[in-house]
């Protein structure tokens, strides 16, 4: 493991730091400052209006910080957070933490790094409809940043509050609803072989009883080719690393016995003989490179709100996004390991046998490479009133009705059908039959386009229907102030249809699949303040009190409670914690079982039931589970902020937090230690009878890969399961100082997140196994310092990320992973003396085009903690008129 002391050391390091030198008012843990009557804010984390979230910190950045950080979309922009870990959902990792359901490219948010499904984001304090063909995640990319007034970060438990998925916390997108005048942004950036460009406008007007604003941004990015860098490669021998590259080559390599044999280069495939073979000889080729790294993208999205007041005791409210997102992605990977018998007229035995042999082979040069062309479109309508009761008490109910859906397209696939590869090869006529003994290109067109016309199309559509009613306002007075009372309820409809096509064009294989539930909830929230700002003891004291129940029409009910306190012993300090637990339901795909890659598949796997082997082969059963429950967490945390009023513009905090996440939703498909672990032993039945495979391949169940029931020696269920359990616990740490030099502002500050612990198990009984800084878990340190200036016209800005080192584990040679060191650079400068209005800016990500620290793994780096961009130019102009 990298060394924590060495980890911890340079957190400090870091930290004092950017007390001096580096510090981001753009990470301040901020506050929001209370107002008085009916027009007081919500801040996130409470439903109590002019109330904070008691108990509990709010990362908080406002408009001139979102636009200093550079970041040319919304979901750029929350993963500026340290607290914020891209181990999920993401247009380069679209496969870790759920993100397999991310077929389109959607970026979804991962709090603290333990599942992207266990934060809840919101718009403007409500839910969003869930994306992904699977409903797995809610999408951030779908707003556009120029229409973001505000990012508020609750990194706490919050289902007591909100419901489900807000395990690690809350990040809330505040909009610029009460906009007034017009904005235009255009911006355009490049890096070595890559650029992307966006348009964006925003325009507001009010009236004498309401207001209407409406924003709509256009982005694109280009696709960034494998070929395009140096690291991302198979032969990472130069680095240190193994040889990765494929034997599936074209010309390929033959095995027989398991003994390799090339394929002579420059074969044509015809006239080969056993001497023409040279055993243990391997044609190696890199095919990585010939695929993208990120996808040909573009995206518009769309805000709109709308306030009509109807005398002074009711407001009418409607509101709405409207996102479409297109993508091509160039697959690297058209490869296949082929059975030739001595049907196939090319046939040739290395070893001048007869019987089949296989033939390791790439299809590139035989129908090309294929596109995978996919797209989304996502939309949420909300219309709703508000009610002042009182003097001192507002109602609010609404209803919001959205629907996301996510479509991929995959043609040219091979074609794993008994009509399809197998056939081709078993075609006795030379003029017709597959040749893969050359370098492809060499057989009839026909039979190629036979073996070539596999499909996989993909299509799921997520639909929800909200409406709620709430009402807050105070209920008695104290002493210390009045005890404010926040009550409603909540009902949801939510659905996800999704369909899967499979086999080849000329014989589809359908699965379809169609779920639904509702959900009524009701919630209260109570503030308390027991010792007022304004006593005579110079002390403050405040408690909350939020409890939410929930019934599933699936699942079953649950409630949660939440219990926060701040107390201010001095006027510079204040000490908060809060307990509560939450919980995230399953998801419709989780609880559906014709989802997620729903049937059976031929397995290989590590055993040690049938010695001396030591894999074998069996078949695995994959999809959702009717039975799972709601994963379930107990959260707490602790801490200060500490504000002195002798250096007012000097803030500081720190916030140790702790999770103990249990029942989590684990599907065992493929799993380490399935067949040889007794933990396991539920899930798997090992040398079943041939009547046990036999029922099982005539169940119903989609038979999704070759199946031999000769060779089953297990049976494992991979369906999803209530079996994990995960422990982290950690701190936060944000320091900011803001002080006058040389006729301007000099700015300063850190924020930090630290994990002391973080370990998981896989199934009930299983040990828990320390995870922290390796790889595909969140690194020990992660943090961002900002050192800003600021005079009249002009600001700079300039940005440190740091992510501390982490360990590849799990491999024949554990390897250390460098940390991965960037600065950021924003300038900018407002052309007021040419336009009033006017700004012009340049941001440069990755100043020093650091390249990823090498991981040994296809590709040579890791996407969830690392860009592979490399260091980019952009140029921005602003005009408001």
């Amino acid at each position: 493991m990298a060394s924590h002391a060495s980890t911890l050391r340079h957190a400090i390091v870091l930290a004092l730091t950017a007390a001096s030198f580096s510090a981001p008012r753009a990470f301040a843990q901020e506050q929001a400052a209370n107002s008085e009557g009916l027009n007081e804010v919500v801040v996130t984390g409470s439903r109590i209006r002019g109330v904070e979230p008691t108990g509990s910190a709010v990362i908080a950045l406002d408009r001139e910080v979102i636009v200093e950080t550079g970041a040319p979309t919304t979901s750029d922009l929350i993963r500026k957070l340290p607290q914020i870990v891209g181990l999920g959902a993401s247009e380069t990792a679209s496969g870790a933490q759920n993100g397999a359901a991310n077929a389109t490219r959607g970026v979804a948010v991962n709090l603290r790094g333990i599942g992207s499904n266990a934060t809840l984001l919101l718009l403007g304090g409500r839910r969003m409809p869930p994306a992904g063909t699977q409903g797995q995640f809610t999408d951030a990319s779908v707003i556009p940043s120029i229409a973001v007034e505000r990012l508020e970060v609750v990194a706490d438990g919050g289902s007591a509050i909100y419901g489900s998925d807000a395990v690690t916390g809350v990040v809330n997108l505040v909009p610029r609803r009460d906009f007034t005048g017009a904005e235009s942004w255009a911006r355009y950036g490049a890096a070595d072989d890559y650029y992307d460009w966006s348009v964006a406008q925003i325009g507001g007007f009010g009236w004498s009883t309401g207001h209407a604003m409406a924003a709509i941004e256009h982005t694109y990015h280009s696709a960034l080719e494998g070929k395009d860098r140096d690291f991302y490669t198979s032969d990472l021998r130069r680095f240190g690393g193994d040889d990765l590259r494929s034997q599936q080559c074209a010309p390929g390599t033959i095995l027989v016995g398991g003994v390799p044999y090339a394929i002579p280069a420059n074969s044509t495939g015809t006239g080969l003989t056993p001497a023409s073979f040279t055993p243990n000889t391997r044609n190696l080729c890199d095919n990585l490179k010939r695929g993208d790294i990120l996808a040909d993208l573009r995206r518009t999205s769309a805000f709109v709100a709308v306030t009509q007041d109807l005398g002074d005791a009711v407001t009418l409210f409607a509101e709405g996004y409207f996102s479409q997102r297109s993508f091509s992605l160039q697959d690297s990977q058209v490869v296949s390991n082929l059975t030739v018998t001595r049907a196939n007229p090319y046939y040739v035995n290395p070893t001048g046998g007869t019987g089949p042999i296989t033939v390791q082979y790439d299809f590139a040069n035989d129908g090309g490479i294929p596109e995978n062309p996919g797209e989304a479109e996502s939309w949420e309508a909300v219309f709703g009133a508000r009610f002042n009761l009182s003097t001192t008490w507002q109602a609010e109910t609404y209803v919001a009705h959205g629907k996301s859906e996510d479509f991929v397209r995959r043609t040219q696939n091979l074609n794993t059908t008994p009509g399809g590869i197998n056939a081709a090869l078993a075609i006795t006529d030379p003029a017709l039959a597959f040749n893969p003994f050359g370098g492809g290109g060499i057989s009839n067109p026909a039979t190629v386009a036979a073996i070539r016309n596999g499909m996989f199309i993909i299509q799921g559509d997520t639909d929800m229907t909200v409406v709620a009613v709430q009402a807050d306002g105070p209920v008695w007075s104290l002493p210390g102030g009045d005890v404010r009372l926040a009550l409603g309820g909540e009902y949801r409809d939510e659905g996800l249809n999704g369909l899967l096509t499979q086999g080849s064009a000329v014989a589809p294989v359908y699965v379809p699949s169609k779920i639904s539930r509702d959900v009524s909830a009701v919630f209260a929230e109570a503030y308390v303040p027991i010792i007022g700002a304004n006593s005579s003891s110079g002390q403050e004291l405040g408690v909350s009190l939020a409890g939410r129940y929930e019934e599933y029409s699936d699942f079953g009910d649950t409630f949660n409670p939440k219990i926060g306190v701040t107390w201010r012993p001095f006027s510079d300090i204040a000490v908060r914690g809060s307990w509560g637990t939450s919980f995230r339901a399953p998801g419709l795909a989780e609880n559906d079982p014709r989802s997620g890659g729903y049937g059976l598949y031929g397995d290989t796997l590590p055993c040690n039931h049938r010695p001396p082997a030591t894999t074998c082969q069996g078949i695995g059963i994959a999809g959702g589970n009717p039975d799972v429950k709601a994963e379930e967490a107990t959260t707490w945390s602790a801490g200060f902020e500490y504000t002195p009023q002798a250096l007012p513009d000097l803030r500081a905090s720190l916030t140790y937090f702790s999770i103990d996440y249990e029942n989590q939703i684990i599907g065992l498909r493929g799993t380490s230690g399935l067949l040889t672990n007794p933990i396991y032993a539920p899930y798997r039945i090992l040398n079943p009878t041939a009547d046990q495979v036999a029922a099982l391949l005539a169940s119903g169940l989609p038979i999704n890969s070759s199946i031999n029931p000769a060779t089953v020696t297990y049976i494992q269920d991979g369906r999803r399961q209530n079996l994990g359990q995960t422990i982290a616990k950690g701190i936060d740490a944000a320091i900011n100082y803001d002080w006058d030099l040389a006729g301007g502002q000099l700015s300063a500050g850190f924020n930090g997140s630290y994990f002391t612990e973080l370990t998981t198990s896989q199934a009930p009984g299983a040990p828990q196994v320390d995870v922290v800084s390796t790889l595909n878990f969140p690194q020990r340190f992660r943090g961002r310092a900002e050192l800003g200036w600021r005079r009249n016209e002009f600001s700079a800005v300039a940005f440190v990320n740091y992510v501390s080192s982490y360990d590849q584990v799990g491999v024949t040679v554990p390897r250390s992973i460098d940390a991965y060191k960037t600065v950021d650079l924003h300038v900018g400068y407002e052309l007021s003396q040419v336009s009033e209005g006017l700004s012009l800016s340049l941001d440069v990500q990755n100043l020093a085009d650091e390249d990823p620290p090498f991981v040994n793994i296809s590709g040579g780096y890791d996407p969830q903690s690392t860009s592979p961009i490399g260091r980019l130019f952009a140029v921005s102009v602003r005009k408001t008129w």
